[in-house]
């Protein structure tokens, strides 16, 4: 639940403090100059989200599935190269 409180400090100084929870639709893209970029936050700072945290906050948006996900220097004729491992018999218990 997002609220906004209002903190009196010394000499009528005033601090707004306010609390917003985590949306649905991860991640989040700042738009700016015809770029699209994606931060993280660190403590008290932002900085540019990695290759790999993006593909993190994808999949916890719900927008990717690592198993979509292409698989660099193969093919189809590799893949279909790869022979599948043979299953242990199923143990019975007595």
């Amino acid at each position: 639940m997002d609220f906004t409180e209002f903190i009196l400090i010394d000499e009528g100084k005033r601090i707004t403090m306010l609390s917003i929870s985590a949306g649905t639709a991860k991640p989040y893209v700042l738009r700016h100059k015809n770029r699209e970029d994606i931060y993280i936050r660190v403590g008290s700072f932002s900085r540019l989200a990695t290759r790999e945290q993006m593909v993190r906050l994808f999949g916890s948006g719900g927008l990717l599935n690592i198993e979509d996900l292409p698989v660099s220097g193969t093919s189809m004729k590799k893949i279909l190269q790869i022979q599948p491992v043979p299953s242990a018999p199923p143990e019975r218990y007595f």
